[in-house]
Formats: structure tokens, C-alpha cells, sequence
């Protein structure tokens, strides 16, 4: 058995940030290592590159992986105008809040 080649997929801004991506791409079954989880001590000490926390993955995982912390990373949806009343709807919201409208197919 040879044993897999790894890459850094992500550098985490903190720890817990790294831990939920972890766990997001385990469930994708991606398996996931964490580099530079011990340094973290370190931080204010030693510079910030080398306490950062790094996803890595296999290589043959890194394109899924990538896909999925790209979308991670994207900038959430717009707000809405509802059709019916003209108010304004976060991107969450199925619906308007204020008349009940859905909302429109292309949010």
C-alpha cells in the first residue's frame, strides 16, 4: 500500500474556523488533516504564518475540496424587492416577510 500524497487545501484564520471546515469536508467524506494546531500557543510570539492552522487533503481530493470552500467563501446572497409590496427581503427569507409574496425564482 503507498501511502497518499497531501496538499494544503486552506488556511484557516482561526481554530475554530478550521475545525468547522474540517468537519464540513469530512462529511463529504473528505479525509482532512490539520497542520499547525499546537502552535497556536504561539501566536503574538511567533509570526503569523507560522501559527496558522492549514486543511490539508489528499491530493485527489483537492479539486471537491477546493469546489466546497470556494463556496464556503463566497459572499452570501443579496436582499430582495418583493414584487407585491416592494419591501425589502434579506436573501434568507423564502418568502416576504410583510405580504407573505414568494420570492422570486433568481434570488
Amino acid at each position: 500500500m503507498t501511502e497518499q500524497e497531501w496538499i494544503k487545501v486552506y488556511a484557516a484564520s482561526h481554530l475554530l474556523e478550521a475545525h468547522n471546515l474540517k468537519g464540513m469536508l469530512q462529511a463529504m467524506g473528505i479525509e482532512v488533516r490539520l497542520k499547525g494546531e499546537g502552535l497556536i500557543a504561539g501566536a503574538g510570539e511567533l509570526p503569523p504564518q507560522e501559527t496558522e492552522v492549514a486543511l490539508w487533503v489528499e491530493v485527489v481530493d483537492f479539486g471537491a475540496a477546493r469546489k466546497a470552500l470556494e463556496a464556503f467563501e463566497s459572499p452570501l446572497a443579496e436582499s430582495w424587492f418583493c414584487s407585491q409590496c416592494g419591501e425589502k427581503n434579506e436573501a434568507s427569507f423564502e418568502f416576504c416577510w410583510n405580504c407573505q409574496q414568494n420570492a422570486p425564482e433568481a434570488v
